[in-house]
């Protein structure tokens, strides 16, 4: 029996971002030594390209050993490393695959021992995985929505759908979120949750951004030409699209440009302050001097978010669902959230609460002074036209 490892490297593109190539060749290099130095001599391992690693583990008694092995490399990439005079941190994910049980070649066991990595990644960072059968079937149907969603961001099957954000001063409707979904011409209306994650591994997400963002801006021009006011439209961006070189320059041709930059609010989550470097500070800083708003989503969810909420040119702080759903019925959740708003406002920023679904939410968050709050209660996610008929609705209503 033997085993084939897939090693990938969380978040080095980070440093080699932030440090330059020559760090990150050194960091390879030293990543390479506490491979070698936690396998057998028997063993090998090698760089297979980027900041993966493949290691073949040959005579081993059973996936234990494999496990063992595995378990040994993520202790040992996450002590920090320095590079150029400066620490920094990495984890390792692994994918296994075991001969015979997962394939009888060398192209069969890279492959599976890559797509367990993969499935590794998606259900949490730096943890060792092996290969089941499903996957493989898993990895078959991804391959199938990837060219299916390429083909219908060329025919136009994508849609954005609205969600209003209301003021609790006046009930007012004053921005929205915008969230695509997908018109699949079989499988009927997809949410982002069954084909987002299948555009970042394709490297589609950037494509997809920008076709939101320029939606987003023709929506909000022609709900102002119809005499509809709203202040801004928020679009979530992932940190795939903020690695992309053209982001910036993107917002500023087709926002900035056109003078809607205080329209558009771009949404920002953990996930993109996990790869903080200068260049996000940076592009962050750069959007902001252009008017447009910058909001962080899913605050409260994450180590790091308080850290970079006095740091980075935030300006609305969105408190994640998890944290209003209780705060009607729990001392503890209502004193949590209450920090929260408390916090943001002493610091300057708009405060947003997600996933409201409940009149008596709504009123702890007023009594908080919680400054907006989106969710059920006030509507799901709605057609541009649906929207439009929801905002004349609430105007009428509070006229009468």
């Amino acid at each position: 029996m033997l085993a084939v490892m897939f090693v990938d490297l969380d978040h080095f593109k980070s440093v080699n971002d932030a440090q330059g190539h020559g760090a990150g060749d050194m960091l390879l290099c030293d990543a390479a030594v506490r491979i070698r130095a936690v396998i057998r001599e028997s063993d090998t391992v090698s760089r297979h390209g980027g900041d993966e690693f493949t290691v073949l583990l040959s005579d081993i008694r059973d996936q234990r050993d494999a496990l063992l092995v595995a378990n040994n490399i993520i202790e040992a990439l996450s002590a920090p490393f320095s590079v150029s005079g400066q620490h920094c941190f990495l984890s390792a994910t692994i994918g296994i695959a075991i001969f015979p049980d997962n394939g009888d070649s060398a192209e069969q066991l890279l492959k599976h021992a890559d797509t367990a990595m993969y499935r590794a990644k998606s259900s949490g960072r730096g943890q060792a995985l092996f290969f089941e059968e499903r996957m493989n079937a898993e990895a078959v149907a991804r391959l199938s929505i990837d060219r299916e969603l390429r083909r219908g961001l060329e025919r136009g099957e994508l849609e954005l759908y609205y969600q209003p954000q209301v003021s609790l001063a006046d009930n007012r409707v004053v921005a929205c979120e915008a969230l695509v979904r997908w018109n699949h011409p079989v499988r009927g209306l997809l949410a982002p949750g069954d084909f987002i994650a299948v555009a970042e591994e394709g490297g589609l997400i950037g494509a997809i951004g920008r076709w939101v963002i320029e939606q987003a801006c023709r929506q909000i021009r022609n709900w102002r030409e119809s005499g509809m006011v709203l202040e801004r439209i928020a679009v979530n961006v992932s940190a795939r699209q903020f690695r992309e070189g053209d982001f910036v320059g993107h917002i500023h041709s087709f926002v900035f440009e056109q003078g809607l930059a205080p329209s558009i609010e771009i949404e920002i989550t953990e996930t993109v302050l996990l790869e903080q470097t200068e260049m996000l500070d940076r592009k962050l800083r750069q959007i902001s001097g252009f008017g447009c708003t910058i909001a962080l989503d899913d605050f409260g969810t994450g180590f790091s978010s308080m850290a970079y909420l006095k740091k980075l040119p935030v300006d609305v702080v969105k408190i994640d669902r998890v944290f209003i759903e209780d705060i009607d019925r729990s001392a503890d959740g209502r004193a949590f959230v209450e920090a929260i708003i408390s916090m943001a406002h002493a610091l300057g920023k708009q405060v947003v609460a997600e996933g409201v679904e409940r009149d008596s939410q709504t009123a702890v968050l007023r009594a908080l002074q919680c400054d907006m709050v989106q969710g059920y209660r006030i509507s799901r996610p709605v057609t541009a036209e649906q929207f439009s008929t929801f905002v004349n609705n609430r105007i009428r209503h509070a006229a009468d």
